[in-house]
């Protein structure tokens, strides 16, 4: 299916420029998950907070007590004696936190694992298919991927494909990232360019599963890297390139609320707070900066990493705050009050 553009017709807006101030009470001291040997690309939080998931380049798959950062289990994407495959990324867990989804490329490409043990989910067929990014609907019956040139969403159990969309390659060169909403009928991607800036088409996108049609597309220039829904469904996120910028749309609408800088170069990560009032984003800074998504205000920052933040995620009741790093870390920050 080829999707035509539901273009987003908008009056310029500035770039908005901010000081980021200090987080203050909300900055606590970060748990470190350490052992990752290369760059942590991915991450995700299991819906009850209590465990973290990391994928990175040096291809493993590994689990983390949130309370105190120390490993429970990894899991290899390769033999080891196989050349280099890739790194482990494309992390979700379904919404009971019975199941992580994870890319692995030398095991065939998306995969669910227990988290538990770190072995194949009984019961489960997984899609196989290779992704970038990956997402389970809210009711945990499908799992939606991002790859060079679609966007599917699979049955979570049996692996088969139920939706795919795919773009024109001239101005598309891969999906990058996908979400759905929360009320699980429509699905967000974010999408790389294939040639320069000056190419032509819109890089965030969202599409209704039940008729399959797109309903909403934003985002001209640069790569985007990353979309989030809000928690309750009328806010859509979206960062990348642009010189760091996000930009926040009430997509039902069709329109762009708010665009703010995020980052000195790259925004390459984003998520809501379970309240949707605050909006976090990692970027090419080592440290994770907090927003009002509202106004594009800065709202605080959390500092731990050494090196850019690569990937976030925060847990269902918002009170558990996970980043992976270049550094070779991952943090976990526990924010004490749910937000």
């Amino acid at each position: 299916m080829t999707a035509t553009h539901c273009l987003l017709i908008l009056s310029a807006l500035p770039l908005v420029l901010v000081a980021v101030p200090a987080a203050g009470d909300r900055d606590p001291k970060p748990v470190k998950c350490e052992g990752h040997e290369a760059p942590v690309v991915s991450v995700a939080v299991s819906p009850d907070g209590k465990l973290v998931a990391s994928g990175s380049d040096d291809e493993t798959l590994r689990l983390w007590n949130a309370a105190d950062g120390k490993p429970l289990r990894t899991v290899a994407a390769a033999d080891p004696l196989t050349p280099k495959v890739g790194w482990v990324g494309a992390l979700a867990f379904s919404p009971d936190g019975k199941v992580v989804a994870a890319n692995t490329p030398g095991r065939g490409g998306l995969r669910l694992f227990d988290p538990e043990t770190g072995k194949p989910a009984a019961g489960r067929e997984p899609p196989k298919d290779g992704a970038y990014g990956a997402a389970f609907s809210p009711d945990g019956r499908r799992l939606a991927a991002a790859n060079n040139n679609w966007v599917r969403v699979y049955d979570a159990a049996t692996g088969a494909k139920l939706h795919e969309f795919t773009f024109d390659r001239r101005q598309v060169g891969r999906a990058w990232r996908v979400a759905f909403a929360p009320d699980g009928k429509h699905v967000a991607a974010a999408l790389h360019r294939y040639g320069g800036e000056d190419e032509q088409g819109l890089l965030v996108r969202v599409w209704e599963l039940a008729t399959g049609k797109e309903v909403f597309a934003a985002w001209e220039g640069g790569h985007a890297n990353a979309v989030a829904f809000s928690p309750d469904g009328k806010l859509l996120a979206a960062g990348g390139e642009n010189d760091g910028a996000v930009e926040v749309y009430d997509w039902a609408a069709k329109k762009l609320l708010v665009r703010f800088r995020a980052d000195e170069h790259v925004v390459f990560c984003l998520a809501f707070s379970a309240d949707g009032k605050r909006l976090y984003t990692g970027g090419s800074e080592p440290e994770v900066k907090v927003w009002d998504p509202a106004t594009g205000k800065a709202d605080g920052k959390f500092a731990g990493h050494t090196d850019q933040v690569l990937d976030l995620a925060v847990s269902k009741d918002g009170a558990v705050l996970a980043t992976a790093g270049r550094d070779k870390r991952v943090l976990v920050w526990h924010l004490g009050a749910k937000k």
